[in-house]
């Protein structure tokens, strides 16, 4: 009996001596994939760095343009502000030149209505008289 104790003693052993040589050829097969992946993404991650790279430094170089067109335009900026605040004032003069016109216009006109009244009145009065003889006068004939 001690024969075939040993012979299944030998058969498992050399049972899992197999699954053992399966398990670490599964193993090396799953560590090769897993190398194979993270070469392509370090490749992609350095792709992806380079590219971030270069799109900071265009980012960098369009921020100093515009930076650079912001200052040549201060000037300008600042000279339309002025302008503005000239036109501003500018307007308030115009805006109050027109009141004091439209005042002194409204007075001359005012005093002329009051000035020529009594004449218009008399006029009017004269030309009632002139109407109403003629009108008698065609009424005769």
């Amino acid at each position: 009996m001690d024969g075939w104790l040993a012979a299944v003693l030998v058969t498992g052993i050399g049972i899992l001596a197999t699954a053992a040589l399966l398990l670490t050829v599964s193993v090396m097969k799953t560590l090769a994939a897993l190398r194979e992946t993270v070469s392509r993404l370090e490749l992609a991650g350095t792709s992806l760095a380079a590219e971030t790279a270069e799109t900071l430094q265009r980012t960098a170089a369009a921020a100093e343009n515009a930076e650079a067109r912001l200052r040549e335009m201060e000037p300008l900026a600042s000279g339309l502000a002025c302008v503005g605040e000239s036109l501003g004032e500018a307007g308030g003069q115009l805006k109050t030149l027109s009141r004091k016109t439209a005042a002194s216009v409204n007075h001359a006109l005012e005093r002329a209505r009051e000035r020529n009244e009594p004449g218009l009145e008399h006029a009017l009065r004269a030309l009632d008289a002139g109407l109403t003889l003629w009108t008698a006068w065609n009424k005769r004939k």
